[in-house]
């Protein structure tokens, strides 16, 4: 299998899981089951694409089939395989305020007890913290990988303001209508949530990550689903200091800038 008509390359925190939800919803594009994403670009690439089909419904052949895949953003190696597999797939970015995705994206991983620390003594640890805000990088690798018409950037601000007229914006982009009314959906952009206990969270994500390795999503899902992370998490996000926010400002000034001026 080697058909993909489009990828949600992100980054993360940018509300993709928002757009996975609204596109899921819609019958004529056809999402991986029971998963968000399936990592196979960055992750999995060597499990072959009989292990990538298997997350596709074959009933959806006439949907248009694609991906919201956050983590493949910043990387080279899944771009690269993504153009070799799909040269013609349509691409979505979501370009958010570096600085405020970069901060969101170090909460969410201290939710998740990956990281430690400062965002500084963060980012040593998961450089994607940082390198995923990095537009003025990746963005034009997109681009020269799949062609200036077929990367559509989306402003992360207007997805708050207008969530309707961003689903049809993209749908029109995907070249499919907007079959089920927006005011009958359900979902927003998520919000970081605390932790309280790290070694707990630890171990449920990597426990995740080796259940989605073996295909075994559907125990995530029902994990998911009764609420499991709501023993190890809090609605209060990780606090961020003013050294965690002046770290953020200095390591993407020159983003901030770029993207007001040219992205």
């Amino acid at each position: 299998m080697s058909r993909l008509d489009f990828i949600v390359a992100g980054p993360q925190r940018t509300a993709t899981s928002w757009l996975h939800d609204m596109l899921s919803q819609q019958p004529s594009v056809s999402l991986p089951r029971q998963v968000k994403e399936t990592f196979f670009w960055d992750k999995y690439f060597e499990k072959g694409f009989d292990w990538y089909q298997r997350f596709f419904d074959e009933e959806g052949r006439s949907a248009i089939r694609g991906e919201v895949a956050p983590t493949v953003f910043a990387s080279d190696t899944a771009r690269e395989r993504i153009q070799s597999v799909a040269p013609d797939c349509r691409v979505m970015i979501i370009l958010r305020d570096p600085v405020e995705r970069t901060l969101s994206h170090y909460r969410h991983e201290s939710a998740l007890g990956l990281v430690r620390g400062s965002l500084e003594e963060a980012a040593r640890t998961d450089p994607r913290i940082v390198e995923a805000s990095r537009y003025s990088k990746y963005v034009p690798r997109w681009r020269d990988s799949f062609g200036e018409d077929r990367v559509h950037c989306i402003r992360y601000e207007k997805i708050r303001e207008s969530p309707e007229d961003v689903l049809h914006e993209v749908c029109r982009s995907l070249g499919v209508s907007v079959a089920v009314p927006f005011s009958e959906l359900e979902g927003r952009p998520s919000q970081a949530k605390g932790v309280r206990f790290p070694g707990g969270a630890r171990l449920m994500y990597r426990s995740a990550s080796l259940l989605r390795r073996f295909h075994f999503h559907r125990w995530v899902d029902w994990g998911k689903r009764i609420g499991v992370r709501k023993l190890v998490q809090t609605a209060t996000p990780p606090p961020v200091t003013d050294e965690d926010r002046r770290f953020a400002e200095e390591a993407l000034q020159e983003e901030v800038r770029i993207m007001k001026d040219e992205l």
